[in-house]
């Protein structure tokens, strides 16, 4: 019997320290429970530790003391301080980002291999056509002066009837075609097409200089941004100064480092918003 009211006598001494300690802990939280322990019971316990484990990383613990931390860095004039330098940073990492960022989506919307091929194809057609078409001697303003009115009196793309505006002859599938040639070339629509391909490349050359002019491995240099924060998109950088390139056609791979770019400048962003 003495050894029992001694055990019990050690317990409630042990019991009250931990009581203490517990109500030390949770003094800054004046609505929880345990502030104010007193006399604790089972039920109490299982309603405050359920309420820690729904309060998880699960739950948004981790943002909530990631937000805890920004809103301590503003309450000091140091704090304002280093918040306006990662501001500072994070708007000069992006003047640094936006350049590559444009002109790799402008190659992928362009895809100057397949415009080459194509401009390639279209000048070919045009000299085949002008060899066809100009006679001998003349020159392609005469073979239009030509053909001009003759538009003007049957629509040489698709003539209503099948007769020579002039000689009233019915026309064969051969001549016909010859109409349609002269009315192609009328219109300038081949060499307009070669026209716009050309300025597309041109931008495209533009493209690919501001890409391979920049350093991506230099891009944050002296930042008080954190490496884990700076070093992906200076690998991604790096890796599309690698892939985009003249001669090198667009493919799946070019088209996912430019939607990664856009997705970490969309990332320094929200930090520029917050």
């Amino acid at each position: 019997m003495k050894n029992c009211k001694k055990k019990q006598r050690e317990n409630s001494t042990l019991l009250a320290g931990v009581i203490e300690q517990i109500r030390s802990k949770f003094e800054p939280f004046k609505e929880s429970e345990l502030a104010t322990l007193a006399r604790p019971t089972i039920s109490v316990f299982i309603s405050e530790i359920g309420l820690g484990e729904n309060y998880s990383e699960e739950s948004g613990l981790a943002e909530k003391l990631k937000n805890k931390e920004e809103l301590e860095k503003a309450t000091s004039e140091d704090g304002l301080k280093l918040l306006k330098g990662e501001v500072a940073a994070l708007k000069a990492l992006r003047r640094e980002i936006d350049p590559v960022l444009s002109a790799s989506e402008k190659l992928i919307e362009i895809d100057p291999v397949s415009k080459s091929k194509e401009l390639k194809a279209k000048e070919e057609e045009l000299e085949v056509l002008a060899k066809a078409l100009i006679p001998s001697g003349a020159t392609l303003e005469k073979l239009l002066a030509l053909i001009r009115p003759a538009n003007e009196v049957c629509n040489l793309h698709s003539p209503e009837t099948e007769q020579c505006p002039l000689c009233k002859q019915a026309l064969r599938d051969s001549e016909l075609e010859l109409f349609k040639q002269y009315s192609a070339l009328l219109t300038r629509e081949l060499d307009a097409a070669i026209t716009e391909l050309q300025n597309l490349l041109k931008t495209a050359k533009k493209s690919l200089k501001v890409i391979s002019d920049s350093t991506p491995s230099s891009w944050a240099k002296d930042s008080v941004l954190p490496t884990e924060r700076t070093e992906p998109v200076k690998a991604v950088g790096e890796t599309i100064q690698e892939r985009f390139k003249v001669g090198l056609e667009i493919d799946q791979d070019n088209i996912g480092l430019a939607a990664s770019l856009r997705n970490l400048a969309e990332e320094l962003s929200k930090g520029l918003r917050g």
